[in-house]
Parts: structure tokens; sequence; C-alpha cells
């Protein structure tokens, strides 16, 4: 029998909900986590290669989006996370402020978080370019076999990100944060 889904397991969820919040979904306490430790989301693009980097780098070890390729072929996309943003915005969840994301209810967090919390902010610390630029150097190497964060992947991680950004301005200065986000990351 083929799923396309995993069967349904017992789920305990990363963070607990607390009684105010026991109406909400694992989806968007998840969302609410991650718009909450972002201050510059500015898209919705922005928000899913926030997700897909956070489940694929091991930040949100039991992500509830699963991701495809997106329209264009090269930003992955995810139809549960696009729905969960449209319900949060019409709950008042979330909203625009600004021009970027905010989320107008905290989920209750726990030191169990830490690690969690922890690797948020290292993809927080990048501007919205960075995470698009991190999020193709990432989807590249897992064509090539190469997970991200493998101590394999030192070389091909920065030829990646080389020919990602080219000669742009800057580039030099967005490979160094790349790479010490990547450090980051895989300290955690």
């Amino acid at each position: 029998m083929v799923y396309a889904y995993s069967p349904v397991e017992t789920f305990a969820p990363p963070f607990p909900i607390s009684l105010d919040r026991q109406g909400l979904s694992r989806t968007q306490q998840t969302l609410l986590l991650l718009v909450n430790a972002i201050p510059d989301l500015r898209d919705e693009d922005d928000l899913q290669c926030l997700a897909f980097l956070a489940g694929e780098l091991g930040v949100l070890p039991h992500t509830p989006f699963y991701f495809s390729r997106g329209a264009g072929g090269f930003m992955p996309q995810s139809v549960v996370l696009d729905h969960t943003l449209r319900g949060c915005l019409e709950s008042g969840l979330v909203g625009w402020e600004n021009g970027h994301l905010r989320a107008y209810a905290t989920p209750e967090v726990r030191s169990a978080e830490t690690a969690m919390t922890a690797g948020v902010s290292w993809l927080a610390m990048l501007l919205p370019s960075e995470r698009r630029v991190l999020t193709e150097v990432t989807l590249s190497l897992h064509a090539r076999g190469i997970h991200a964060l493998s101590p394999a992947a030192d070389i091909p991680f920065r030829q990646a990100v080389s020919l990602a950004l080219g000669t742009s301005e800057g580039a030099d200065t967005v490979e160094r944060r790349l790479r010490m986000a990547r450090f980051g990351l895989g300290q955690g």
C-alpha cells in the first residue's frame, strides 16, 4: 500500500499548547513559532524558504509542512503552509505590519525548545535574500546527494554559494554570513 503521507501516528507537539491555544492546530502553532522568531519575514516566499530550511536543516525535526518545487521550479512550496498562513491571516493570528509578517499570538515555549530556538536564531540573522540563496544552495546540494550540514559539504557548499551569487556586489560578505549560519546550525 502506498500512502501520500505517512500514516497517522501519535504526535507529541514540539512545544506545549497553552489552554487558551488548545484550538490551534500543529501547523498553526509551528507557523506562529517561526513568525515570532523572525522579525523580517517580508512575503510568503520568504516564509516558504524559512519553513523549508527549518525542516531540511533539522531546526524543526518534525515539521508539519511538506514541500515540492514551486511553479517556477526553483523554490520549494508547501500547500499546507500556504493554507495555514491564509487561515492564520483570516483569524487574526498573524498579519502584515510595515511590510513584514507579524504574529499576534505567541506559542508557549519550554526549555526543550532551546535547540530549536537557537537554530531559528541562526536563520533569523540572515537577510531574506540570504535565506533564499541558502535555500537554493540546500536544494542544489540535495540534488547531488549531499546534506548541507554534513562535514563533506564544506567545499561543495562554497562552490554552490559562489555559483548562486555569481559576481554580485557583496558576494564575499554574503558567502561568509552563509558559512557562519551553516556552522552555527551544524553545531546545534
